[in-house]
């Protein structure tokens, strides 16, 4: 699941949006998301990233907001 969060940031940068889009759902539906609060907020700020860059502005928000949820449950101030 890390390598996959890791190909959709890399895909993020190459342009390649909506592939990216696809790679970081397929791993937000992972069970061990629930275990890690902090690669779920990294995950979600990937996401709204993602979706500011594809226009979606209210799942933008969503996804950062998502993010800011995580980092705060697993009391990160990184994220």
């Amino acid at each position: 699941m890390i390598a996959l969060i890791g190909i959709a940031a890399c895909n993020r940068l190459l342009g390649r949006v909506q592939e990216a889009l696809a790679q970081s759902a397929t791993a937000l539906a992972s069970p061990a998301l629930a275990q890690d609060g902090i690669l779920l907020a990294e995950l979600q700020h990937l996401r709204g990233n993602l979706h500011f860059a594809a226009g979606n502005l209210a799942e933008c928000a969503a996804a950062h907001q998502a993010a800011l949820d995580a980092a705060a449950r697993a009391n990160s101030m990184e994220w």
